[in-house]
C-alpha cells in the first residue's frame, strides 16, 4: 500500500512540475484535473513511466494536451520506452485508434474512419473495379479468429461517402514496423492489433483529399516511424510501406471514383494541391533558415558526414551557425526530415542517390521550383 500511495505522490509531483505548461496547452473540453488523473492512472498501470527521462515525460505530457486526447490508454498512451542511441528510458507518446476516431468526428472532413484487423479464420472479400467493396465478416464470438493477416481502414466524409480504402497485408505491415525504432517496443509488444490499425490508418489517410492539419499532426506523432517516401527512380529494399506508393496528383487511386468522376475530382484535387502549395511558400525569407540555400547547405553538410555520432554533432554545428528563432512547423519539419534521411542512409536503408532525390523532394514541396 505504502508503494501504491509513493508511486501516486510521485506522479502527482511530476505532473505538478508542469502544470503552467500544461493549463496553456489543454484545450477547453480538457480539464487540467481529467488531464491528472488520466496520468496518475497510466503510471498506476505502468510505474517504470516514472524511471523515463523527465524531460520526455513533459513532452509526452503537452503533445497529448495539443492532440486534446487522455493518456487513458483508450484515446492516447504513454509507455516507457529503451531508446538504445541515448541509452535512456524515454516516455513514449502514443494517440489510439480510438483518438484518432473521436477527433475525426469533431474537426470534419473525414468524421468516420472505420478500421479492423483481418484475422485469418475471418471471411474477408475485396472487390475492386467500378463498384469497389469491402466484406468482413468475424467468425462467431466464442470462436478462435486465428492470427492477424492484415488490416484496413475505410474513410468518409461528411456526406457519408467513401472517399478512400486501404488494405494492408500482414507482410505489408511488418515491413512498417521493421523501419520504426521502437519496432521492439511496448507499442508493438503489447498492442499490437492496435498498431496494425494504426499502420492501415498512417498509410491510407495520405490519400484522402481533404485532410484537417490537426488530425494529420494526429496521426503522424508516431516519430518511431521514419516517414519518407521512396526515389521514382528505384525502391530501396527496406523503404517504408506506409508510403509505398505516390499516386499521380491528377487521379484518384479510389475504386470508388468512377471515370465520369475523374475530371472533376481531378480539378477538385489540383485546386486543393494548388492551395497547400500557396500555403507552404508563405515563409518569411528574410531570415536565413527559411532559405531553401540552407536547407540544401544542411543536406550537403550532413552527405560528408558517415556516423550516426558525427551526423548529430554536425547538425547541431551547422543550425548553430543560423538564426532558427522564428522557423515555421512546416520548416522545423523539413529539417527533422532532412536528418532521418541521413540517419537512414547512414544505417545503410537509402543509398546517397535515394537520399539526395528525397531531401530535393522535401526542398521543392515547402519552396516551390524558385530559387
Amino acid at each position: 500500500m505504502n508503494a501504491q500511495l509513493s508511486t501516486t505522490d510521485r506522479a502527482r509531483g511530476l505532473i505538478d512540475t508542469i502544470t503552467d505548461d500544461l493549463q496553456t496547452a489543454l484545450p477547453p473540453t480538457i480539464t487540467l484535473e481529467r488531464m491528472k488523473a488520466a496520468f496518475i492512472t497510466a503510471v498506476m498501470n505502468e510505474p517504470k513511466i516514472l524511471n523515463c527521462d523527465q524531460q520526455t515525460i513533459h513532452s509526452a505530457l503537452l503533445k497529448a494536451a495539443q492532440d486534446n486526447l487522455l493518456p487513458d490508454s483508450r484515446e492516447a498512451v504513454i509507455l516507457p520506452f529503451k531508446d538504445t542511441k541515448s541509452n535512456t528510458t524515454v516516455a513514449q507518446y502514443i494517440p489510439m485508434v480510438a483518438g484518432i476516431r473521436k477527433r475525426a468526428k469533431e474537426l470534419g472532413g473525414i468524421p468516420e474512419i472505420i478500421c479492423e484487423c483481418v484475422h485469418d479464420n475471418d471471411f474477408f472479400e475485396w472487390i475492386s473495379g467500378d463498384n469497389p467493396s469491402i466484406t468482413h465478416k468475424p467468425v462467431k464470438l466464442g470462436q478462435p479468429r486465428g492470427d492477424i493477416i492484415g488490416a484496413y481502414a475505410i474513410f468518409k466524409d461528411e456526406s457519408g461517402r467513401i472517399v478512400h480504402r486501404e488494405i494492408m497485408t500482414r507482410a505489408q505491415i511488418e515491413k512498417a514496423r521493421a523501419v520504426s525504432r521502437a519496432n521492439a517496443g511496448p507499442g508493438w509488444s503489447n498492442w499490437y492489433s492496435e498498431m496494425c490499425r494504426k499502420t492501415a490508418i498512417r498509410r491510407g489517410i495520405k490519400g484522402v483529399p481533404t485532410l484537417p492539419e490537426p488530425l494529420r499532426v494526429i496521426t503522424m506523432r508516431d516519430d518511431d516511424y521514419v516517414d519518407l517516401t521512396p526515389s521514382r527512380k528505384a525502391v530501396p529494399e527496406n523503404h517504408n510501406p506506409l508510403i509505398e506508393h505516390r499516386p499521380d496528383p491528377g487521379v484518384s487511386t479510389d475504386p470508388s471514383m468512377t471515370r465520369d468522376r475523374q475530371p472533376a475530382a481531378r480539378q477538385e484535387t489540383a485546386a486543393s494541391q494548388q492551395q497547400n502549395k500557396q500555403e507552404k511558400a508563405v515563409v518569411d525569407r528574410s531570415r536565413l533558415v527559411s532559405t531553401r540555400s540552407d536547407f540544401e547547405g544542411f543536406h550537403a553538410e550532413m552527405l560528408r558526414l558517415n556516423q550516426k555520432s558525427t551526423l548529430d554533432k554536425g547538425r547541431s554545428r551547422y543550425w548553430a551557425k543560423k538564426k532558427t528563432d522564428g522557423a515555421t512547423g512546416a520548416e522545423v519539419e523539413l529539417e527533422q526530415e532532412i536528418w532521418r534521411a541521413h540517419v537512414l542512409r547512414i544505417d545503410g536503408k537509402l543509398s546517397a542517390e535515394d537520399c539526395g532525390a528525397h531531401v530535393a523532394e522535401l526542398i521543392a514541396d515547402l519552396y516551390g521550383d524558385a530559387s
